[in-house]
């Protein structure tokens, strides 16, 4: 085992026969066959070098094919968007047994996790806030600002399903 499967499994604590996860803190038990599963699929999508082939010949590749074609700024932020993809893969690797564990945890411990934590009025005015800018915005400042709107976009409308789902799950 490396220390990137080490670092993996700190998350998991044993327990009775099986591992405890917690998740909105709340201790979830998992079977041992549920923990190899996982483990076997973090290996699977972490040491597969197809995937990570992939993204590297396209996250290289491909912006330094438009960098040559004079296009140096398409190409960086082609190039980042390939860097966040290869993040975003090992995010979903990782967030597997937060998945798994999501049924298993009482739906007042969800309640109670998320009244703690209100992120819509940051969004709600980043989102007006970078909406505006973006109208004005030319060249790299305005695909940051598009990057930025569709982030607090995205976290305003998490955050409008979750609430429309607690209403519908308490009902």
């Amino acid at each position: 085992m490396n220390r990137i499967e080490a670092w993996y499994l700190k998350r998991f604590r044993p327990a009775d026969d099986g591992y405890l996860f917690t998740q909105w803190g709340h201790d979830v038990h998992l079977s041992a066959e549920e923990v190899a599963a996982l483990m076997a699929e973090w290996r699977g999508i972490w040491l597969n070098p197809f995937l990570w082939g992939g993204w590297l010949a396209l996250g290289v590749a491909l912006p330094g094919w438009l960098y040559l074609r004079g296009s140096g700024i398409p190409a960086f932020m082609l190039a980042l968007l390939f860097g966040v993809m290869m993040l975003v893969t090992l995010a979903y690797a990782y967030g597997r047994a937060n998945e798994l564990a999501k049924e298993r945890v009482p739906i007042k411990a969800v309640q109670s996790f998320r009244t703690g934590q209100p992120t819509w009025p940051a969004a709600l005015v980043m989102a007006v806030l970078t909406g505006q800018w973006l109208l004005k915005a030319q060249g790299i400042w305005f695909w940051a600002f598009a990057a930025a709107f569709v982030l607090s976009t995205a976290i305003l409308l998490r955050t409008l399903w979750r609430w429309w789902r607690a209403r519908s799950v308490a009902a």
